[in-house]
């Protein structure tokens, strides 16, 4: 999952949405030091991403990437499935995508002292981007994935495998609908 998913799986509490982002930015992060609810935050993220890579949707969506970017399919799905949430945002979380990503926005600008200087810039291009209401736009994608694959150690171009995916795109939805929930749930759970 990405920045939408883990912001939504937040519910509203801003530490938690500061701990959630965190989770990608855990490197040299010492968790104890941390207010209680953004290592609650950090500790779902972390949840997040277990229950996501373990679960049968999910092995079955990365086994409909083929050659060379089946070993990328992990970054190239968790994109896609922040662009499912966006387009079926009333379904999954009952609001209005507008209104509720600038609530996101409001909320992380609102925290940033808590944030570590690597957050704090990568916060402000979220923002100014506009990026999680964009992730309507299939586009966007390119753009994330360029980012992703700027920081390999071996950049790649996984422009194709977008293409691979938007192919599959009817089979890829029916797997991410089903599954959303089953992580809320999962995420709702853990850590009480």
């Amino acid at each position: 999952m990405h920045f939408l998913a883990h912001l939504h799986l937040a519910q509203g509490n801003p530490y938690e949405q500061i701990g959630q982002i965190a989770g990608d930015f855990a490197k040299g992060l010492v968790l104890e030091e941390l207010h209680a609810q953004v290592q609650l935050g950090v500790r779902r993220h972390r949840t997040c991403d277990s229950f996501t890579d373990s679960h049968a949707n999910t092995r079955r969506a990365k086994e409909l990437m083929s050659g060379p970017y089946r070993r990328y399919s992990g970054l190239v799905l968790d994109l896609y499935y922040d662009h499912l949430l966006a387009l079926h945002w009333r379904e999954l979380a009952g609001g209005e995508l507008r209104k509720d990503v600038d609530e996101m926005y409001a909320s992380l600008e609102a925290h940033q002292s808590d944030w570590t200087e690597g957050m704090q810039r990568f916060t402000r291009y979220l923002i100014d981007s506009d990026l999680l209401h964009r992730l309507l736009e299939p586009e966007v994608m390119q753009v994330g994935l360029k980012r992703i694959t700027s920081r390999l150690k071996r950049p790649v171009d996984l422009s194709p495998a977008i293409d691979q995916i938007m192919n599959n795109r009817e089979e890829h939805t029916a797997l991410f609908l089903e599954f959303y929930p089953q992580l809320q749930a999962a995420v709702r759970q853990s850590h009480h």
